[in-house]
């Protein structure tokens, strides 16, 4: 019984990164993401900072296809928020399929896999174009619903959809049927390793002819051919006058290599820049004005062009170059080196971008920042402001996620949070714990109006449907809260409907459904239309 209410969509989240240097051609990689293009899955699994998103933006981008992208975050374990974005990327890549299951998707009560996927893939299979789509960044996602959800989609497949995920670890999908099938293709951190020729490739357009072939095949041999490591070496050894003494320094592979060669890059920068880059660490993507909000700076629009063309693993995320992020392994070093040399300072930098966030309207990067801050009054006051939104969407994991982080008598002292809690229980069935919230809300926060509908609400759910009809005769909503004046008349007339009152019922309803269709309410309108239905049925 939730108002519809448009979610607000991060825009950045459906750009493919952009090759802000020159890539090296890998045509035998190249020929095996072409070969797997005909099959319905293609998974590319490597641990960071192996070049797994730039090797597949730099074959789509060689071979012109146009295909959708989706880089996941741990926001997208709410199914329905997962599915909003991978049918935005649909319809970014010109498939009509994404805006036809997009509508199913925004209906009142609707499901992913009732509703949302059949709708997608029956309009798939009669498509005349191909549909890649690329889940970047997989491994974020460790809800069972979503990994679920994917599943059905590879096992109805159409023959016209390629889906591509991109991932740090191999996802709990249906790998080895699709393998048997013939379905699958995969590239992995062994096919990911740079080869002689690509390496002497990669640094003949970054050093000149500083690096002899010798030192190169040295420092392949000493990088494993990892992607993160020759990038980060390029950095140091440009303004090296001796590389064979560089190179023969250093050994160790993966996250040793990043943090000998990361903390030589930060060493070597100016004060300025490296206060910069570790401040915006905690930051999942940038644009000057937040940059300016967190480092007390007004400088920041000049200060990332100085980053970018620096080379220092900086990826704009539009096409404007307003936003930006981190590569991952080099934030990780960034926000390794923050904590190790001033953890005090973390949570007053998430607060800042929890506070610049709040103010530009986007309650969930707020609310994840707060939350990182520790700050649980400003995480509860942020919650309860604006839970309601990603709840009417249906994003109930999302809301749970959020009152999970807050201390349990937080939420019980806040009538809003309380309510939040309430109404995502009543929605996925748990009403012991609707009572539970109550409870502790009822001892906690003076009589409110909101509770009071819940309460006859968990008495109705419960089957006591005389209990509820007798709480809400002593309930008055007031006009400022549309929606709960309206779950009060529906839930009213219902239960007189099933107490055998058809003519108090028949008023309340059509008073619900008036004021469900006014506020924007689609499912209480559709409760209400259905209810009086049935008594015009039973007439």
């Amino acid at each position: 019984m939730t108002a519809g209410t448009a979610e607000v969509v991060i825009a950045t989240k459906l750009f493919r990164p952009d090759l802000w240097q020159q890539t090296v051609e890998r045509k035998r990689l190249h020929d095996l993401l072409r070969q797997g293009n005909v099959l319905p899955l293609t998974l590319v699994v490597a641990p960071a900072g192996w070049g797994k998103s730039t090797l597949v933006a730099d074959w789509l981008a060689r071979d012109r296809i146009a295909a959708g992208w989706v880089s996941l975050d741990g926001g997208d374990d709410d199914p329905k928020r997962f599915w909003r974005y991978l049918l935005l990327a649909a319809e970014q890549a010109g498939s009509a399929a994404g805006a036809a299951a997009r509508r199913r998707l925004d209906a009142a009560g609707s499901d992913v896999l009732r509703d949302v996927l059949p709708t997608f893939v029956n309009e798939l299979a009669t498509a005349e174009t191909p549909l890649v789509l690329v889940l970047d960044d997989y491994h974020m996602i460790t809800s069972a619903q979503v990994h679920a959800s994917v599943a059905a989609l590879l096992d109805r497949c159409p023959p016209r959809l390629h889906l591509m995920l991109i991932t740090r670890t191999d996802p709990p999908l249906p790998l080895s049927r699709l393998r048997v099938r013939g379905g699958l293709a995969e590239v992995r951190a062994e096919d990911l390793r740079f080869s002689p020729g690509e390496a002497l490739d990669f640094f003949s357009g970054r050093l000149g002819p500083l690096l002899s072939e010798h030192d190169v095949l040295r420092l392949l041999a000493r990088t494993e051919g990892w992607a993160a490591g020759l990038q980060l070496a390029a950095l140091r050894l440009r303004d090296r006058a001796d590389p064979s003494a560089f190179i023969e320094r250093f050994t160790g592979a993966d996250w040793h290599i990043v943090s000998y060669l990361g903390e030589e890059v930060l060493a070597s920068q100016p004060p300025e820049i490296r206060e910069f880059l570790l401040q915006t660490s905690v930051l999942n993507r940038m644009c000057a004005p937040l940059c300016d909000a967190l480092t007390g700076r007004t400088d920041g629009a000049g200060l990332i062009s100085e980053i970018y063309r620096a080379n220092l693993f900086l990826i704009p995320l539009d096409d404007e170059r307003r936003w930006f992020r981190y590569h991952h392994l080099f934030g990780g070093l960034l926000r390794h080196e923050l904590a190790r040399t001033a953890p005090e300072r973390v949570s007053a930098l998430h607060r800042r971008a929890a506070q610049w966030y709040a103010g530009h309207g986007d309650a969930a990067e707020a609310i994840g920042h707060a939350i990182a801050s520790g700050d649980e009054a400003l995480s509860g006051r942020l919650v309860a402001t604006h839970w309601r939104r990603p709840f009417n969407a249906g994003q109930l994991e999302t809301v749970r996620m959020w009152l999970g982080a807050l201390p349990a008598e937080l939420v019980a002292a806040s009538a809003s949070l309380s309510a939040a809690r309430a109404w995502v229980a009543l929605d996925t069935g748990r009403l012991e714990e609707v009572g539970a919230a109550l409870d502790a809300a009822e001892t906690s926060v003076p009589p409110d109006t909101q509770l009071m509908v819940l309460r006859a609400l968990q008495l109705y759910k419960a089957g006591d449907v005389g209990g509820a009809a007798e709480r809400l005769r002593e309930i008055s909503p007031s006009a400022d809260d549309p929606f709960i004046a309206t779950v009060h008349r529906l839930v009213q007339g219902i239960s007189w409907m099933w107490l055998g009152d058809t003519g108090r019922a028949g008023e309340l309803l059509v008073e619900a459904a008036r004021r469900a269709e006014d506020d924007g309410n689609r499912l209480a309108y559709i409760y209400a239309e259905g209810c009086r239905a049935l008594l015009a049925v039973n007439r």
